[in-house]
């Protein structure tokens, strides 16, 4: 069987995969009359609002009154709100396209957020608003990849497979893919159908190719769809 040996990589992450575009997490806001608690309680509110006009969630929806909050969010420190500032930056809601602006605040919420770590690694693999660096990439979505959260899995194993930042290794690749696979990643489900279709790995298996496009296209999977249309075609011409 032919393939395209092209994987796939998950590229920027909301804060809730789950639910593009941003976060919305609502977070609790204590009374307190310290006026630290205070300052903070503001913030989170700024945050919750600029979740609200994104969404239109009692509020007629507008994204650039929920950019807004967001910043004034964010330049207050709060990570929540950088990491989703950086989405809105990159994506250009409510506000011009900026990837340097967009690269700054996953950096400065990666200190304490996953998530930005994240997204972090694939501006340093695509070179979005910083010099492409796949070490770096490879390291942040290790460390991401432990928290169980899939994409980060699958892009570690795309790392490990293309040897992207670290020295190529098909039985790594392989591991992570099926890690994030076994818990319904579509995209590590079909990086695994290319896996075992590399004729010059040791890992080579078209029957556990087949098994993986199967589970990503009736998952909705459209190029896994599209993949075993095409395998069953050649099947069909085969036996005839």
């Amino acid at each position: 069987m032919k393939t395209n040996k092209k994987l796939f990589i998950l590229w920027f992450a909301c804060a809730t995969q789950m639910n593009p575009l941003l976060s919305t997490e609502n977070h609790p806001l204590q009374e307190d009359s310290s006026a630290e608690r205070q300052h903070q309680r503001n913030i989170r509110e700024q945050y919750n609002n600029g979740l609200r006009y994104l969404h239109g969630r009692g509020v007629e929806k507008n994204e650039k009154i929920a950019f807004e909050y967001l910043k004034e969010a964010a330049e207050s420190g709060f990570a929540h709100a950088q990491q989703n500032l950086g989405l809105c930056y990159l994506t250009g809601t409510g506000t011009e396209y900026n990837a340097k602006k967009a690269f700054k605040n996953f950096k400065l919420a990666s200190r304490t957020h996953d998530l930005a770590k994240y997204n972090l690694g694939l501006c340093y693999l695509r070179g979005e608003g910083v010099d492409k660096n796949p070490r770096k990439a490879f390291k942040l979505f290790e460390y991401v990849a432990a928290t169980d959260y899939t994409p980060a899995q699958n892009n570690l194993a795309l790392c490990y497979a293309d040897g992207l930042g670290v020295q190529q290794n098909d039985g790594r690749a392989i591991y992570w893919f099926t890690n994030a696979a076994k818990q319904k990643n579509l995209n590590a489900q079909y990086n695994l159908y290319k896996m075992y279709l590399r004729e010059d790995s040791p890992f080579y298996n078209p029957d556990f190719a087949i098994k993986w496009l199967e589970k990503a296209a009736h998952q909705g999977h459209k190029d896994a769809q599209i993949d075993l249309g095409i395998a069953t075609i050649n099947e069909s011409t085969e036996t005839s």
